[in-house]
């Protein structure tokens, strides 16, 4: 099995390749029982005395970030390609009020979540906080009362937001950038570990159907 990580959108997606290459697609099936992803190839061949089936199973536990309903496969070439998005919710719609925002990666390969915000004027870079707790992000401005120009009184102002952040997706450090009352936040995310997963091979003998069958390996 070859497995590698791919960005799709925003989001990344892992992908895991098996070789059935002497296998017609039909003869290809796949499922799911808790966490362990199984596929199972079978090839037939009569002959006039005999029936050779030859049996494939590969599996391999599927990794925590991955949520099983999201998986989808094809068969192209004679090769079973599995493509699994990470850390990602299902949502049958979109939440009143939310908000979703993709992954992306800066000039240097950082990822990060970049979420633009319209606090309002009258706001300066000491007057905004960005705070990121555990997988809360918390974004507060505020302005306190004070005279102006020419005694004019400057009224308080006040702007607060909170995000969950995705799971399995650990914060790194934040910025941001205020201008003209656009905020715009950086959330700079950890780099991945590698993923692991025990991938389990069965080839089974033919079963034979008649007398003088014979074996394929």
């Amino acid at each position: 099995m070859h497995t590698f990580v791919e960005e799709r959108n925003g989001i990344p997606v892992l992908k895991a390749v098996f070789d059935f290459t002497q296998l017609k697609p039909d003869e290809i099936n796949v499922s799911i029982e808790g966490r362990t992803f199984t596929a199972t190839a079978r090839h037939t061949e009569e002959k006039p005395l005999s029936r050779d089936t030859k049996t494939m199973i590969r599996k391999f536990e599927i990794p925590t970030q991955v949520i099983p309903e999201l998986i989808t496969t094809e068969v192209e070439d004679g090769f079973l390609k599995i493509e699994m998005p990470l850390g990602l919710p299902i949502q049958n719609k979109k939440p009143p009020g939310s908000h979703i925002y993709p992954i992306t990666q800066d000039s240097n390969g950082k990822r990060k979540i970049q979420v633009p915000l319209t606090i309002g004027t009258g706001f300066t870079n000491d007057d905004v906080s960005v705070k990121c707790i555990g997988r809360h992000l918390y974004i507060n401005a505020s302005h306190p009362d004070e005279t102006g120009k020419d005694g004019q009184e400057v009224r308080p102002k006040d702007f607060e937001q909170e995000y969950i952040l995705p799971e399995h997706h650990c914060v790194d450090y934040t910025s941001f950038t205020l201008d003209a009352g656009e905020l715009i936040v950086d959330i700079f995310l950890m780099d991945e570990k590698p993923f692991k997963s025990k991938v389990v091979v069965e080839d089974l003998p033919c079963s034979p159907k008649a007398a003088g069958s014979k074996f394929l390996f």
